[in-house]
C-alpha cells in the first residue's frame, strides 16, 4: 500500500522519460514528468523508510494485517 504511489508516480514516469531518448515525446511533457518524479520521490521518503522497517522487522513466514491504523503480524501456522 505504501509503495504503490512511489512506483506509480516515480518509477513508471522515469521509464517514460528514459524512453524519450528513442521515442519523440513533447519536451514540456518530459519536464513535467521529471518534476513529478522529483516531488514524489521527496514526498515518498517516509513511506520508503516505513516499508524498509516492516521488511526488516516482520519475520518472513508471518502474515501482516492492519487494524485501527496500526500494523500487526501473526503466524500463518496457527
Amino acid at each position: 500500500m505504501r509503495i504503490a504511489p512511489f512506483i506509480g508516480l516515480s518509477i513508471i514516469p522515469a521509464i517514460v522519460v528514459a524512453l524519450a531518448n528513442w521515442i519523440p515525446i513533447n519536451y514540456a511533457l518530459v519536464i513535467s514528468l521529471e518534476l513529478l518524479i522529483l516531488v514524489n520521490c521527496i514526498g515518498s521518503g517516509g513511506d520508503i523508510v516505513a516499508v524498509a522497517i516492516v521488511l526488516r522487522q516482520v519475520p518472513s513466514k508471518m502474515d501482516l494485517c492492519f487494524y485501527g491504523g496500526k500494523a500487526y503480524w501473526r503466524s500463518t501456522l496457527a
